[in-house]
């Protein structure tokens, strides 16, 4: 199951979906709020979403899967692994802030273009300072009407600077074999943090792609990567 971050769709998967047909069934659904998904409950929450994706599981028939989750996408994986533990085999957490400091506010300005917290006077600076990025939201994730895009912007900040619905030490407990993958000029996920994740996580390994940021690696090494550590660590039930 590949769960996209936010502000994307299941469609950024698609090279990586072809790759890993050859070796597995592959699932790519919209989250929450994003795409062709809606949003009854007006809000984002990782622990909401996870629910979604166990239940997408349910509906399709699927038992076990392995959830490769980019950035939010890992969150849920997250909050999958610690609400629904049975249903994974393997976790791939790619790009994942598990933490706040002040490196990871100063990329959520520089991506939001401003400190509003969800205001609508960011989301009009936004509009302003970033057109194709918006354009891209407005036309791809949230295409089901006129005012869902602003929504979407100010629902995923407001996620985004949420607290974690998790403690730090929960991390320990885990017991899912767990791939922390990351790009090493990854603004969002610095490579220490990556590597204190890492330590955190019970059964967990490293992997790290050179001349990466946040999810802009090339999908053919992050496949092998990832294909040889399912491999090699899933739980095989």
């Amino acid at each position: 199951m590949l769960l996209h971050g936010g502000l994307s769709t299941g469609s950024d998967w698609a090279r990586h979906s072809e790759l890993l047909a050859s070796n597995w069934h592959v699932i790519a659904p919209d989250s929450r709020g994003h795409g062709l998904s809606t949003n009854p409950g007006g809000d984002l929450r990782y622990s909401v979403m996870a629910d979604d994706m166990a239940a997408l599981c349910g509906v399709l028939g699927i038992q076990h899967v392995a959830a490769w989750g980019h950035s939010d996408g890992g969150l849920v994986a997250l909050q999958i692994a610690f609400r629904h533990p049975e249903l994974l085999s393997a976790i791939i957490l790619d790009g994942v802030p598990h933490r706040f400091d002040s490196r990871y506010f100063a990329a959520l300005d520089g991506f939001f273009q401003g400190a509003g917290l969800g205001s609508d006077e960011e989301v009009d600076n936004m509009e302003f300072a970033a057109p194709d990025r918006v354009r891209r939201i407005r036309e791809t994730l949230a295409p089901q009407s006129d005012h869902q895009w602003r929504d979407l912007i100010k629902q995923t900040r407001q996620l985004w600077t949420a607290p974690r619905e998790f403690q730090i030490a929960d991390l320990a407990s885990l017991g899912i074999p767990t791939l922390v993958l990351v790009g090493d000029r990854d603004p969002f996920v610095p490579l220490d943090e990556a590597i204190e994740l890492m330590r955190l996580v019970s059964e967990s390994e490293l992997a790290v792609l050179p001349g990466s940021g946040h999810g802009d690696y090339d999908p053919v090494c992050a496949v092998t990567l990832v294909t040889d550590f399912l491999r090699r660590r899933r739980n095989p039930f």
